[in-house]
C-alpha cells in the first residue's frame, strides 16, 4: 500500500484553460526571469487562487525498493491539466504534465531530498533553483528514508490478493456535500472504510464485485476536503473532494451531447415493404430516443446503448420511400428517407433465379430419367414438377442451400421433357440427359459380364465341366443346353460370383453348350479336354494299395509269391489288402478309432486382395476384403485340390484383370499341389501403379465344411498368408503352405 507525505502537497500548476487563473498566468514570464525574485511576480489574491488550484492537486508517495527510487503519484481534480515543477537532488528543475482529472507518476532517486513547489506561468527550464526557493508555496519534501515500499503488483498479485480499490472525487453540491466514488475492480466484494483528513467524520461500504459505491462528506462552504480510503485499516488511496459543481453539465461525464446522436438509413426490403434504419449513439451514457414517420404522429421509444448503434424497421411507403424523424427530448435531431439498397427484413425472400433444374443421367433399359433440383436461397422452397405432354407430376420440398433428385419415366428412347414450377410459376425446363446413363431401376444387365468358360472333361465317366461367371452387381437367372441334343439346366448366379456345372460329354468329340439369358445366347463354348475327375474315383483298383500287380479284385496283397488269394491272415503287417483281417495297421484295430467310414478331407478358403492381410476374418461385419472393397478373387478348395466354389478366379493358361482406383492387378490361376499343400499363383502389377500391397491368404475352412459360409466366417483360421508391394511393371509369385 501507499501512504500519503506527511507534508500536504499545494501547487500551482501552468494552465491553458479560461479560469479564474487568468489574471495570474498573464503576461509575467519575463518579468520572473528578469528580475529574479519569484515572490515579486505575485500579489497575495494571485498566491491564493494558485493555492486553490493546488488544493486539487493530491500526491501519493512510496518507495520502489528493487529500482531505488521514490515513485511519487499526483492526481489533478482540476477540471483543466496542470504542469508540476520539482527540483531534485541535484538542483536541477523538473516538470510532468497532469491531464484533467487525471493521474501522472513521478519517479526520483530516493537517496535525494526532492522540493516541489507551486509555480506561475513562468518559462520553467529557464528558472534555477535558487528561485524557486524563494517561493514559499512549496509543497513538501521526499526524504530518504522515510516512505514505505510500494506492492510490487498494485494489489494484483498472483497470490490471490484483492487489487486496491479506487476513490474517485466526483463533486460538491449546494448543500455542502463532497461526494465521492469507490470503484472495485475485483471479481468479489470488498470491504472499505474512508474517513476525512483532519476531522471526525468516518463511515463503512461494502462495495459489489466489479461495481462501485458513492458516499457523501461534509465540504463546509464548498471547499476541498481530503479523504482517505482504507482496506482492514490499511490506507489503500487518497484523494481531495471536486469542487465542481454536481449540477454543473461540463462537470457531468453522463452529460448527453445530441450531437453525438445520428440516424442512418440502411436498406429496404421490397418484397415484405419494410425499411431498416439505425441510431448511431457516441455518447458515453445510454439515452432514449424517439422515432417518427413523417405524416404520422405516432413516436416510438428507443434506447440507444452508449457508444453503440442501434437498428429499427418501419414499413415502407407503397408510393415512395419512408421519411424517419429522429427526436431527443421532444426535439428533432435527425431526418432520413429509406436507403433504395435491397435487403431482407421479414420472411426469407426467395430468388426464382436461385432454383434450377437438371439434367442428370437416364436408364434406358428401365426407361427411366434422374433430375435435380438445386436450391441456392437462405429459406426452403416447395417446388412441384410435370412431365411434358404426359401425366406424370410430383411435389418437392427442397431445404435452404441444398438440392434434390427425382426419377420420371421416359420414352423408349429415353426422352422426357420437365418442367419445374414454384408458386404456381415456371421456373425452368430441361430435357433428360440422354447422353450419361445410369442404373435407376431394378440393377442392368450387361451380358457381356456373363461369360461360360469350359474347364475340364472327365473320359472315363462321359462328363465335362462349364463354368458360368456374372461380373454384374446383380444376380443372373441363366439356362445352359448341349448343343444338338434337348438336355440342359438353369442356374443362379450371384453377382460378381461363378456357378460350376456338369454334363454328359459326347463320345466321339467335343461337347458344345450354348448359354442364355432370358431367352438369348449370351455364349457358346466347346468342352475342354483337359483331363479332370467329376465322376466317381478314377483309379481303376479296389484300392488295395499295390500300384503294379494288375489284380484289380486281388484280396491278396500283392505278394507274387502267394498263391492263397483267401488267406485270412498272411502275415505281411502292411500288404494293402482290403478285405484281409489284418488292415495292416500295427496297432490293435480295436483302438485305432478307424470305424470304417470316410474321414472328411480339410477344406481351405484363398483369398487373393488388395492390401493387408484380415487375420480374424469375419469377426465383424466388416471384416471381410469384399466388404471392404479389396477382394481380388477368392477359391474354396478341398485339401486334394479339389475346386468347390471360385469368385474370379483365372484358369488354365489365363490371366484376369482386376482394377483398383488408378492400378490395376493381373493374375494367373491358382497352383496347387496336393502333396505339400502349397499354392501360388503369379501377380503382376500394370504400369500406372504405385506402391500396391498385395496379400494371398489361406484359411483353413471350419470342420465339416468345403466352401466359405460367411455366417461361419469367423470359425475360419489363418494359416497361411504372403504380402508384398509392387512398382509399376512389377510381377512375382505369391506362395503359401496351406498344410504348414
Amino acid at each position: 500500500m501507499k501512504r500519503v507525505l506527511a507534508v500536504a502537497f499545494a501547487f500551482m500548476l501552468v494552465l491553458s484553460s479560461s479560469v479564474a487563473m487568468a489574471g495570474v498566468l498573464g503576461n509575467q514570464n519575463q518579468q520572473a526571469v528578469g528580475n529574479g525574485a519569484l515572490d515579486d511576480v505575485l500579489d497575495d489574491d494571485e498566491r491564493e487562487s494558485l493555492e486553490d488550484v493546488a488544493a486539487n492537486v493530491n500526491v501519493v508517495a512510496c518507495l520502489d525498493a528493487e529500482a531505488d527510487l521514490a515513485e511519487v503519484t499526483v492526481t489533478n481534480t482540476n477540471d483543466f491539466g496542470v504542469t508540476l515543477a520539482y527540483v531534485d537532488g541535484d538542483g536541477d528543475v523538473e516538470t510532468v504534465e497532469i491531464d484533467a482529472n487525471s493521474d501522472a507518476t513521478v519517479d526520483v532517486p530516493e537517496g535525494e531530498d526532492v522540493t516541489m513547489y507551486a509555480l506561475p506561468g513562468v518559462d520553467l527550464p529557464s528558472i534555477g533553483a535558487e528561485l524557486l526557493a524563494q517561493l514559499d508555496v512549496t509543497v513538501g519534501d521526499i526524504v530518504p528514508g522515510e516512505l514505505d515500499e510500494c506492492d510490487s503488483d498494485d494489489g494484483d498479485s498472483d497470490d490471490g490478493e484483492l487489487e486496491a480499490p479506487n476513490l474517485v472525487p466526483v463533486c460538491t453540491n449546494d448543500d455542502g456535500e463532497a461526494e465521492f466514488r469507490v470503484d472495485n475492480p475485483n471479481d468479489e466484494s470488498v470491504n472499505v472504510s474512508y474517513d476525512v483528513y483532519g476531522g471526525d467524520q468516518a463511515g463503512d461500504l461494502t462495495v459489489d464485485a466489479d461495481s462501485e459505491e458513492t458516499f457523501t462528506v461534509d465540504a463546509p462552504d464548498g471547499e476541498s476536503v481530503t479523504v482517505r480510503l482504507f482496506v482492514d485499516g490499511e490506507q489503500v488511496d487518497v484523494k481531495a473532494s471536486n469542487t465542481g459543481d454536481c449540477d454543473d453539465d461540463s462537470d457531468d461525464g453522463d452529460a448527453v451531447d445530441a450531437d453525438d446522436l445520428g440516424l442512418v438509413a440502411i436498406c429496404t426490403d421490397s418484397e415484405d415493404d419494410l425499411a431498416q434504419f439505425r441510431v448511431d449513439n457516441a455518447n458515453d451514457v445510454a439515452v432514449d430516443v424517439e422515432y417518427q414517420l413523417a405524416g404520422s404522429s405516432e413516436k416510438t421509444e428507443l434506447t440507444a446503448d452508449a457508444n453503440d448503434q442501434t437498428y429499427f424497421t418501419v414499413p415502407e411507403n407503397q408510393d415512395g420511400p419512408t421519411t424517419v424523424k429522429l427526436l431527443y427530448e421532444g426535439e428533432e435531431i435527425d431526418v432520413k428517407a429509406s436507403n433504395p439498397n435491397d435487403c431482407d427484413l421479414g420472411e426469407p425472400n426467395v430468388d426464382t433465379e436461385d432454383i434450377e433444374l437438371t439434367a442428370i443421367c437416364t436408364d434406358s433399359e428401365d426407361d427411366l430419367a434422374k433430375f435435380r433440383v438445386s436450391n441456392a436461397n437462405d429459406a426452403a422452397v416447395d417446388v412441384s414438377y410435370s412431365v411434358y405432354g404426359g401425366d406424370e407430376s410430383g411435389d418437392l420440398t427442397v431445404d435452404a442451400d441444398s438440392e434434390e433428385y427425382f426419377t420420371v419415366d421416359t420414352s423408349d428412347d429415353g426422352s422426357a421433357t420437365v418442367t419445374l414450377e414454384y408458386e404456381g410459376e415456371q421456373v425452368d425446363v430441361k430435357a433428360s440427359n440422354t447422353e450419361e446413363d445410369c442404373d435407376l431401376g431394378e440393377p442392368n444387365v450387361d451380358t457381356e459380364d456373363i461369360t461360360l468358360t469350359a474347364i475340364c472333361t472327365d473320359g472315363e465317366d462321359g462328363l465335362a465341366q462349364f463354368r458360368v461367371t456374372n461380373d454384374n452387381a446383380a444376380p443372373v437367372d441363366v439356362s445352359y443346353s448341349l448343343y444338338g441334343t434337348d438336355e440342359g439346366g438353369e442356374l443362379t448366379v450371384d453377382g460378381e460370383s461363378q456357378e460350376f456345372f456338369t454334363v454328359p460329354a459326347n463320345d466321339d468329340g467335343p461337347t458344345t453348350v450354348t448359354l442364355d439369358y432370358e431367352g438369348e445366347q449370351v455364349d457358346v463354348k466347346s468342352s475342354n479336354p483337359d483331363h479332370c475327375d467329376l465322376g466317381e474315383p478314377n483309379d481303376g483298383d479296389a484300392d488295395d494299395g499295390d500300384s503294379d500287380d494288375g489284380d484289380d479284385h486281388d484280396s491278396d496283397d500283392g505278394d507274387s509269391d502267394d498263391s492263397d488269394d483267401h488267406d485270412s491272415d498272411d502275415g505281411d503287417a502292411g500288404d494293402g489288402d482290403d478285405h484281409d483281417s489284418d488292415d495292416g495297421d500295427s496297432d490293435d484295430d480295436a483302438n485305432n478309432g478307424d470305424d470304417g467310414a470316410e474321414q472328411p478331407m480339410d477344406a481351405y478358403q484363398v483369398d487373393l486382395a488388395y492390401g493387408e492381410a484380415i487375420e480374424d476374418l469375419g469377426e465383424s461385419d466388416d471384416a471381410f476384403y469384399g466388404t471392404q472393397g479389396r477382394l481380388i478373387s477368392a477359391a474354396s478348395m478341398t485339401e486334394d485340390g479339389d475346386l468347390t466354389r471360385t469368385f474370379r478366379t483365372a484358369h488354365g493358361d489365363d490371366t484376369r484383370t482386376v482394377d483398383h482406383g488408378e492400378c490395376a492387378v493381373s493374375y494367373g490361376a491358382y497352383h496347387y499341389d496336393a502333396d505339400s499343400g502349397v499354392l501360388t499363383v503369379d501377380v503382376v502389377a500394370d504400369e500406372e501403379c504405385e506402391d500396391v500391397t498385395l496379400t494371398l491368404a489361406g484359411y483353413e475352412l471350419p470342420a465339416g465344411t468345403e466352401e466359405f459360409d460367411r455366417d461361419r466366417a469367423d470359425e475360419q483360421e489363418l494359416a497361411d498368408h504372403n504380402t508384398v508391394t509392387l512398382d509399376g511393371g512389377e510381377h512375382t509369385t505369391l506362395e503359401i503352405d496351406l498344410d504348414g
